[in-house]
């Protein structure tokens, strides 16, 4: 006997697979979260502009269609990644009342790292808490590249400040722009040479 192996093509690519046998509900979550629709190509489309023009329209964007399809989890996380630096309370409350969605941990990870640095109250002096109120208000100016370089600033003084904070709000936005992103490509080597 063999084992069954079943691949999805969409626009002759495949787009998921799975090997072995499932039960029908099991089949029937990986039809409903794999097969193509409009509203995932509007998602995916949404996205790219978040990570591409990050700024009020399209964070506005992205949250009008997070609210206008409130199961879609994807469309939840980015909604919330990209409101992280600007409503951060919020963005906490809304982890906090999030069933476990064991898929996106590291993704609510990432967010709470975002909040935290968003809400971080600056008041010392010295170059790593300069360089972290730079971080904070370019960020929340709309300005990624330049709060990430503050940040890599601040990760070369003081990684380590508030558990890691720093570090983790580097590697959130890495991941929110994706590894293939410009300014993730520009800056990735940076921020490696600062951790070391």
């Amino acid at each position: 006997m063999s084992i069954p192996n079943v691949k999805m093509f969409y626009k002759g690519k495949i787009i998921a697979e799975f090997a072995g046998a499932l039960p029908k509900p099991r089949i029937q979550q990986w039809l409903e979260k794999h097969l193509p629709s409009q509203d995932k190509e509007d998602l995916k489309q949404l996205i790219g502009e978040l990570r591409d023009q990050y700024g009020p329209s399209s964070l506005a964007s992205i949250t009008a269609f997070a609210e206008a399809f409130p199961h879609i989890q994807e469309a939840q996380i980015f909604k919330w990644w990209g409101q992280a630096l600007h409503e951060p309370q919020a963005t906490l409350d809304w982890i906090t009342s999030q069933p476990k969605m064991a898929e996106y941990a590291d993704s609510l990870e990432d967010i709470e790292s975002l909040a935290q640095l968003a809400l971080l109250a600056l008041t010392d002096e010295g170059s790593f808490f300069e360089a972290m109120k730079t971080a904070q208000s370019a960020l929340q100016q709309f300005e990624l590249e330049a709060g990430m370089r503050a940040l890599i600033q601040a990760v070369m003084i003081n990684k380590s400040y508030q558990n890691d904070l720093p570090r983790r709000s580097m590697i959130s936005l890495f991941h929110f722009l994706g590894e293939q992103h410009p300014t993730s490509k520009k800056l990735r080597p940076h921020f490696n040479m600062a951790l070391y």
